[in-house]
């Protein structure tokens, strides 16, 4: 159960106990956890998962609390194929939040060997996609999401998931920004990118791709101006009411 009125004490409490059962070398055991068979444990986590995404829109203190109980039944049940994609991998950002970076990390990587090791390819793109948004650039260099990133997109459009193919799409189309790339290339993969989020008709991430290539454009090209994201790709004077009604 959840306490009927779930504020900031409620979730910190939440988040030490769930720390302290995964202080140390205990945070391994989450690799080594049989598989969840409990039907209630089963459907509760299902439910969970299911409606913790709608939940981080209406509330985001409620949807941390989902969160840290899902990982809560996988440590007490098992592991289950929802485990790595939406417990592991969102107390990871959940960590990330507050700054404990180093378990975050750890949890991060617990959660992709995970994900291969149960396999249920249709929530590979998921976890790839959190892991590498909310979690890994803090510990490593952002060139490393990259690959991880790209990889999620088509993941997700082989299983017909064209939400986290456009998430995933556009997060690499801002981490492209950070890296090392040629500026060529990043122009290069953000036009790609805005062609296929154009065909998958996802306009909102398609739009933010067009703002990142504006900002690359802008510092490749001294004509389109450095300071003023006014050019050939984007126009934050027109996009802005766009944005605010979004």
């Amino acid at each position: 159960r959840f306490p009927k009125r779930y504020k900031k004490y409620f979730m910190f409490y939440y988040i030490f106990k769930l720390k302290f059962l995964l202080k140390g070398k205990k945070i391994n055991r989450l690799k080594t956890l049989p598989k969840m068979t409990d039907p209630r444990a089963i459907a509760i986590l299902d439910i969970l998962a299911t409606t913790a995404p709608a939940a981080y829109w209406f509330d985001t203190f409620l949807q941390s609390m989902m969160t840290v109980k899902m990982v809560l039944l996988s440590i007490k049940y098992g592991n289950d194929p929802l485990s790595p994609s939406v417990g592991y991998a969102g107390i990871a950002g959940l960590l990330c939040s507050i700054g404990d970076f180093d378990t975050a990390h750890k949890i991060g990587e617990i959660t992709i060997e995970l994900q291969n090791k149960i396999g249920a390819k249709e929530r590979k793109a998921r976890t790839l996609f959190f892991v590498n948004s909310w979690v890994r650039h803090w510990k490593e260099h952002v060139n490393t999401t990259l690959e991880p990133l790209k990889r999620a997109v088509i993941l997700a459009i082989e299983n017909g998931d064209k939400d986290y193919a456009a998430h995933s799409a556009m997060i690499y189309s801002h981490h492209l920004l950070d890296s090392d790339n040629k500026l060529e290339y990043v122009l290069k993969e953000h036009n790609e990118f805005i062609s296929l989020l154009t065909n998958l008709d996802h306009v909102s991430e398609m739009q933010l791709i067009q703002l990142f290539h504006q900002v690359a454009t802008n510092l490749s090209d001294p004509k389109e101006g450095k300071h003023k994201l006014i050019g050939s790709s984007y126009d934050v004077e027109k996009m802005m009411p766009v944005h605010s009604k979004a």
